[in-house]
């Protein structure tokens, strides 16, 4: 499968406030896939069971850097590069987000986002999705060519 068909074929997102396009199982293995990258398994789990995720953790921190301008860097440096009017622009717009002015303050000027929150939920569900699918189904044509894997 191209990679353009992958991404076409992953299902939009529900997020508020349920993942309501998987199953129980499959938000089980994402939010286990998500503690990969640094979340905690309760906080995911609940986030994709109930409360969902601020527009901000959909994005990516890189994604809100990168529509800045600022590319491969880290989050203290582009904090930094901002200056005073420019972080006031920023907090305005992290506020929409779902991010308060503090936090961003805090997480920006120390750099302290987990990986899922540098990458954004919505990349990491589009990888998870892919590789998740794609292995099911090279097991499935495994399964159909391999006449000793075929039940019955």
């Amino acid at each position: 499968m191209t990679e353009e068909k992958k991404i076409e074929n992953t299902p939009t997102l529900d997020y508020g406030p349920r993942f309501s396009a998987l199953s129980a199982r499959e938000r089980y293995d994402f939010a286990r896939f998500l503690t990969k990258h640094g979340a905690n398994f309760r906080t995911a789990l609940d986030r994709i069971m109930y409360r969902g995720f601020d527009e901000w953790e959909r994005v990516g921190v890189r994604e809100i850097m990168r529509d800045w301008g600022y590319v491969n860097c880290t989050p203290q440096h582009f904090f930094v590069e901002l200056g005073q009017e420019g972080r006031a622009a920023l907090y305005s717009e992290l506020t929409e987000m779902g991010m308060c002015r503090n936090t961003a303050n805090r997480r920006f000027s120390t750099g302290s986002f987990k990986e899922w929150e540098l990458a954004g939920v919505d990349a990491l569900f589009a990888e998870w999705y892919n590789a998740c699918h794609s292995e099911r189904s090279e097991e499935s044509h495994r399964i159909v060519r391999d006449p000793s894997l075929r039940s019955g």
